[in-house]
């Protein structure tokens, strides 16, 4: 197996992905928001922590819904029909959205092939080689113990109105105490239902979409980035500086110059 592309902690609101015939390659995606997808014609409106497998050439349509972004770990990769095979007897499906439940080791073992992926090194193919394995060991474990799909908690519907209240205005001053008054649960068992629901914890979450909405600042304003930095909920310049580049790979500034390039 070989990785073609790769991108983790993905997020893009109103994302809306129409492949009419697929990708060359094969497509492996753990989708970590709610999403509509529709593979051969059938829709699946499916929950948070959902891997899906696309076969090489198979048509792709997936959704943002509830106006919340689309959350995605994902990577492209080509396979030999052996290695294809290994997959089928696995037990992991292809074209079928498939519950999972790993305790967040799947989007570990993800980041660090994106890691590997993007920092060369003499040990590179090994260390992908080694990951994708260990990856799909774990999928086709999380698979068969996950056939099941839980009910949705009791506190589902006010987490998704909190969350669409984060990212519409990540500016707020949003911390775990208040957003556990919001829900009217202790901090411990909102910090453990917010991470069941969405496959992130809340913190991460207000960071990403304040990373989110100061992209769409540089992209689509001459705005300062100082400027744009207390826009979107940060008083410190230096923090929002070392905060967007470790989220995007550049800075601020530089990701403003890149869009022109």
């Amino acid at each position: 197996m070989n990785i073609n592309q790769i991108g983790v902690d993905y997020y893009q609101c109103g994302l809306a992905v129409s492949r009419d015939h697929g990708t060359q390659d094969y497509l492996l995606m753990i989708v970590n928001s709610p999403a509509l997808f529709i593979i051969h014609g059938k829709e699946y409106m499916i929950k948070t922590r959902q891997a899906v497998l696309y076969n090489a050439g198979t048509p792709q349509y997936y959704y943002a819904v509830n106006g919340l972004p689309f959350a995605s770990d994902w990577f492209h990769f080509s396979m030999t029909a052996e290695e294809k095979k290994q997959l089928q007897l696995m037990g992991i499906l292809f074209d079928t959205p498939l519950p999972v439940d790993d305790n967040g080791t799947l989007h570990i073992l993800i980041q660090l092939m994106a890691d590997e992926y993007y920092h060369a090194g003499s040990t590179k193919d090994a260390m992908l080689s080694a990951c994708l394995r260990a990856f799909f060991i774990k999928l086709s474990e999380s698979v068969s113990t996950g056939e099941i799909s839980q009910p949705r908690s009791r506190y589902s519907d006010q987490l998704i109105r909190l969350r669409e209240q984060i990212y519409t205005n990540p500016e707020q001053e949003w911390c775990v105490e208040a957003m556990s008054r919001k829900i009217c649960v202790s901090r411990t068992h909102f910090h453990r239902l917010y991470m069941e629901e969405f496959g992130i914890t809340c913190m991460q979450d207000v960071t990403a979409a304040r990373i989110a909405s100061a992209k769409e600042y540089l992209s689509q304003s001459v705005q300062s980035i100082h400027t744009i930095s207390e826009r979107v909920g940060y008083e410190n310049y230096a923090t929002f500086v070392r905060v967007f580049k470790k989220a995007v790979g550049l800075t601020p500034s530089e990701y403003r110059s890149s869009l022109y390039k």
